[in-house]
């Protein structure tokens, strides 16, 4: 029986250039199991990392030596069974503080996490921290403005005459999945700001609000499960949160 978790930090050719380098190279590891050293094509050595990361190897107790592997894309991947450790991805962000990588886990076909990092911190696609998100909104609800901002719909109320609407910079839309194009992440810059948001009420007036992010996905949350509640009523067709025609334009 096992649990296999999957790690890759991927870009900028970030495992041949750890290679050349040296952080990456053969290497023999010590298995307790077997009782004898295990030759790996590919190891990542700690010994040559940053003091920093070599304290917190310390202090979880690690092996210098590290087994890791070349993905398909390019980037350093790991594995391990019924365990958990992220050390690789935060040794390569600080090595390269200045770059913007690609960091994906998965347990047992379940993505854990799926982000961009640079220096330890989770950024947008240009490199700016944020401090919140709208979790897992369906593509067919983003639309490219062709000014590099995106309109967003989203189920507020079910009231409303049309779905709300804000925008957003186009480096603020993240894939929910490595392997998926159905759904996005919105990650919001400043939480504190809240989000401008568009609707057309029940009585057909237009309105601008600022809702505050835990509002927004909250809302969201609720949207859905009454979604669900009139799909299930015998005779309903209603368009809902996954229909591509309920992002119509909302004019304001």
């Amino acid at each position: 029986m096992s649990v296999i978790t999957m790690h890759e930090v991927s870009g900028n050719d970030i495992f041949d250039r750890l290679k050349a380098e040296g952080i990456i190279h053969e290497g023999d590891i010590f298995s307790r199991r077997r009782g004898e050293n295990v030759h790996f094509e590919n190891v990542f050595d700690y010994s040559k990392c940053d003091d920093k990361t070599l304290q917190e190897l310390h202090e979880r107790r690690s092996y210098y030596l590290f087994p890791v592997f070349k993905t398909e894309n390019g980037g350093v991947g790991w594995s391990l069974n019924y365990g958990f450790d992220d050390l690789p991805a935060i040794a390569i962000g600080r090595k390269y503080p200045d770059e913007i990588f690609d960091y994906w886990q998965q347990t047992e076909g379940h993505v854990d996490a799926f982000c961009k990092f640079k220096n330890g911190t989770v950024v947008t696609a240009d490199g700016v921290p944020y401090d919140g998100i709208l979790f897992k909104i369906s593509d067919k609800l983003i639309h490219d403005m062709g000014d590099g901002t995106s309109c967003v719909s989203l189920y507020l109320d079910t009231s409303d005459k049309k779905p709300a609407k804000f925008y957003c910079s186009n480096n603020d839309i993240k894939p929910f999945s490595k392997y998926s194009n159905d759904y996005s992440d919105v990650v919001i810059r400043d939480k504190s700001k809240g989000i401008t948001v568009y609707r057309l009420l029940e009585d057909g007036t237009q309105s601008k609000e600022t809702w505050s992010v835990d509002s927004v996905n909250e809302a969201l949350r609720g949207s859905k499960e009454e979604y669900r509640r009139k799909l299930s009523e015998p005779g309903n067709n209603v368009a809902g949160p996954d229909e591509p025609d309920a992002a119509d334009d909302l004019e304001i």
